[in-house]
C-alpha cells in the first residue's frame, strides 16, 4: 500500500506514541538534534558540497524524529556524529555524479530511514520523491518524518521492490532510483533497474570492499554479467572520503538504456537462491 505525504499516513496519534513528538520533547532529543545538523553541516562543508540555508532547519527536523522514535530502529548508527556524517552527509555524495532535473520523479530502494533519498529532495525541492520500503516499522517512521520535514511531493510507499518492478502501473516509471545498502549488488540491481525508464539512472551508494574492472570479482563481476538483461549500462564510478576517520565510499551510477527483459524482477525466492550471474 502506499501511504501518502499527509493524510494516509498512520494517524497523527500513533505516531506521537512513538516519537513523543508534540508532548513536550526533552533538551536532550534537542541537543542531539542539534548536534546531527551542526556535524551534518561541517561534514558536507568538508567535502566540497553545496550546503542550503534550509537544509539545518530539515536536518534538525529528521534528526528530531529519530532520536526520540521508540519504534525498531531504523539506523544502526547511534552517535549524532555518526548519523550526521556516514548517513546524511554521505546521502548527498550523489552531487559528485549528477544533480537531479526539475520535477523528476525519483525512488529510494529500501529506504528505511529516508536516506538518501530525502537528500535529493533537499537539494532540489521539485523532485516527486518515493520512499519505498517492505516493512510496515520502517514506513511508519518514514511517514512521521514527512510530516515533521513538512516536505510535499513525498510518498510513502508499503510494497517490496519487486512487487512494483512487475506493476504495469509503476513499471519502469522513475528517472532515478537510489539505494544504499539494501542488499548485495546483483539483488539491489534487480530490484532497482525495472523500475527505471530507459534514459534514466540506477545510483548506488557501495563500501570500498566493492572491487570494479576487467578481471575483478566478487559482486560487481557477479553483477556485470547480468547488465544487459537489465538494459543498464556502466558503471560509471565515483570514489570519495568522508570527513574524519570515515574512509573511502564508492557512488555506482548504472545507465538505462533498453527495456529491461520481462521476466525480471523475478520473485524473492528466485533471487535469493538463484544469484542473477546464473540466470541464462
Amino acid at each position: 500500500m502506499a501511504f501518502r505525504t499527509r493524510g494516509d499516513c498512520p494517524g497523527a496519534a500513533g505516531l506521537r506514541r512513538k516519537t513523543g513528538l508534540g508532548r513536550g520533547v526533552s533538551g536532550e532529543v534537542g541537543g542531539g538534534a542539534d548536534e546531527v545538523v551542526s556535524f551534518a553541516l561541517e561534514a558536507l562543508a568538508e567535502m566540497g558540497l553545496p550546503v542550503k540555508e534550509e537544509f539545518a532547519g530539515q536536518i534538525r527536523a529528521w534528526a528530531q524524529v529519530w532520536r526520540s522514535w521508540t519504534g525498531r530502529r531504523v539506523t544502526g548508527l547511534e552517535s549524532p556524529r555518526e548519523v550526521a556524517v556516514r548517513l546524511i552527509a554521505d546521502s548527498f555524495a550523489f552531487l559528485y555524479a549528477f544533480g537531479p532535473s526539475a520535477g523528476e520523479v525519483c525512488c529510494d530502494v529500501g529506504s528505511g530511514n529516508g536516506w538518501p533519498g530525502l537528500a535529493l529532495k533537499l537539494h532540489e525541492p521539485s523532485v516527486h520523491l518515493v520512499l519505498l520500503d517492505a516493512r510496515r516499522s520502517s514506513c511508519e517512521f518514514l511517514c512521521g518524518v514527512v510530516r515533521a520535514m513538512g516536505l510535499e511531493g513525498v510518498e510513502v510507499w508499503h510494497r517490496r521492490a519487486e512487487d512494483v518492478g512487475r506493476d504495469e502501473g509503476t513499471r519502469e516509471m522513475f528517472s532515478v532510483a537510489v539505494s544504499r545498502a539494501a542488499g548485495k549488488l546483483p539483488v539491489v540491481l534487480e530490484l532497482c533497474a525495472p523500475l527505471v525508464r530507459v534514459g534514466g539512472k540506477v545510483v548506488l551508494w557501495l563500501g570500498p570492499e566493492v572491487t570494479f574492472g576487467r578481471g575483478g570479482a566478487g559482486e560487481a563481476e557477479e553483477a556485470r554479467a547480468g547488465l544487459y538483461c537489465l538494459g543498464l549500462a556502466g558503471p560509471e564510478i565515483r570514489r570519495y572520503s568522508l570527513p574524519g576517520s570515515e574512509g573511502g565510499r564508492v557512488l555506482a551510477v548504472y545507465r538505462k538504456e533498453r527495456l529491461c527483459e520481462a521476466r525480471f524482477p523475478r520473485t524473492a525466492k528466485a533471487i535469493r537462491t538463484r544469484p542473477l550471474w546464473r540466470v541464462p
